[in-house]
């Protein structure tokens, strides 16, 4: 549905449709997916320290910028807590991320809302 402002609105309940598109073909193309819900593949990276800490999904010779989507750091739970992972535990592993392609200070950066190990 179009809203006064010319956006599309979405229901509450209904996902927005998800794009699958490789590293290489998004760096090609990039005005092409800026705005919407992609799928990425990848091997997390990560540079930097603390909270200055950058993330990085990387496919052959390309790179995407993304935001952390689990905790920077993580404190031992009380006892009978559940674990938590933090974003250390996924540098290295090869990732699907589902998010927000976006642009920030004229860079492109995937704003994760979904990371699957695979």
């Amino acid at each position: 549905m179009l809203g006064m402002s010319g956006f599309t609105l979405s229901s509450p309940g209904i996902a927005a449709e998800e794009i699958p598109v490789n590293l290489e073909k998004l760096r090609q193309e990039p005005e092409n997916y800026l705005g919407q819900r992609i799928v990425v593949e990848g091997i997390l990276e990560a540079q930097g320290r603390g909270r200055a800490t950058r993330f990085w999904l990387r496919a052959g010779e390309g790179g995407l910028a993304v935001t952390p989507w689990a905790p920077l750091e993580v404190y031992h739970p009380r006892e009978g807590e559940a674990r938590v992972k933090g974003m250390a535990h996924f540098v290295g592993r090869r990732l699907r991320l589902t998010g927000l392609l976006a642009q920030e200070n004229g860079e492109l950066i995937l704003k994760v809302d979904s990371a699957q190990d695979l």
